[in-house]
């Protein structure tokens, strides 16, 4: 064998060999791995969450009634108190029609039925207590006027009107004293519901009493 036939065939094994090689290395590549997406893990409560508590809704409450005695639709009764910053005042007797008049004749003779066909005279005998705070208080029977069922704040009944029997409801009280008489107020002689209305001024100066119509006003039934 020549030399080139010899270079030939060690040629010829080696691509071979090679050729194998390669054929043995391509059979035995893994496949590219694709990986699936995955979602982040969940994790479950160990608990219920916490709720808040229901708000609780208060009932509706009705607006607090007025203080008794402090309207008309709601006086006192005879046997109350009327409780005013200045005075405590109760109703000690009532007297109305005939016997009313009767005792305003004997106090005197000027003393006259009432000048309004309709209208009486009508006697009331109070106690009074001074609690305010001046150095004195002076209580006399402007303070005191009335309403029926005509619902009409009548006027107050002066000296100058009838003169009423003695002790008549006047005098300067200090801080707890108290005093006892008479005051004369108008009434329908047919009318219901007859109140005292306690009225009380806002100053008293040279012997005159000033009122206004925002002042509180205090109610006693009569009846």
């Amino acid at each position: 064998m020549n030399r080139n036939s010899s270079k030939t065939g060690v040629f010829l094994l080696i691509f071979a060999s090679l050729t194998m090689l390669l054929a043995a290395c391509g059979s035995s590549t893994p496949a590219p791995v694709v990986s699936e997406p995955t979602s982040e893990p969940v994790s479950e409560p160990t608990s219920n969450p916490p709720t808040a508590a229901p708000t609780e809704i208060p009932p509706a409450t009705e607006a607090p009634a007025e203080s008794q005695g402090m309207s008309p639709e709601n006086p006192l009764p005879l046997t109350g108190k009327v409780v005013t910053p200045e005075w405590e005042i109760e109703v000690l007797e009532v007297i109305r029609g005939e016997e009313a008049m009767s005792m305003l004749k004997q106090v005197s003779g000027s003393n006259k039925a009432h000048e309004e066909a309709g209208m009486e005279y009508a006697l009331v005998r109070l106690r009074v207590k001074y609690v305010g705070t001046q150095d004195t208080g002076h209580v006399y029977g402007p303070i005191f006027r009335s309403l029926d069922s005509a619902n009409e704040i009548y006027r107050s009944v002066s000296f100058i009107d009838v003169k009423v029997p003695e002790p008549e409801l006047e005098a300067d009280l200090a801080f707890g004293e108290e005093t006892e008489g008479w005051v004369a107020i108008q009434a329908g002689k047919e009318a219901t519901g007859l109140m005292l209305v306690v009225w009380p001024y806002i100053s008293y100066e040279n012997y005159t009493a000033v009122f206004s119509d925002a002042t509180d006003k205090w109610y006693i039934s009569l009846e």
